[in-house]
């Protein structure tokens, strides 16, 4: 038996869904390179950020809501 056997323990679980992240990354992924290299240098670094932001974010396993929406968000305005 556990000591103080009459506490009760309450758990709180957040789902996060980060469909549109897998998405909007998957397109970001299939830009092909050279595409990218050929953008000027301050487009291909917002590009690259947003899309390295963005992975980190989708392979976080306690990302927020706000992040997830956030990292996809950034990456389409990166990609637009």
């Amino acid at each position: 038996t556990m000591p103080g056997e009459s506490t009760t323990l309450r758990f709180t679980f957040t789902s996060v869904d980060k469909t549109i992240l897998g998405i909007v990354l998957e397109e970001a992924n299939a830009v092909p390179p050279d595409v990218i290299d050929s953008l000027v240098p301050s487009a291909k670094e917002f590009f690259e950020n947003a899309l390295a932001k963005a992975q980190e974010v989708y392979e976080d396993a306690a990302a927020t809501e706000e992040e997830v929406k956030e990292a996809w968000s950034d990456l389409l305005d990166a990609m637009h």
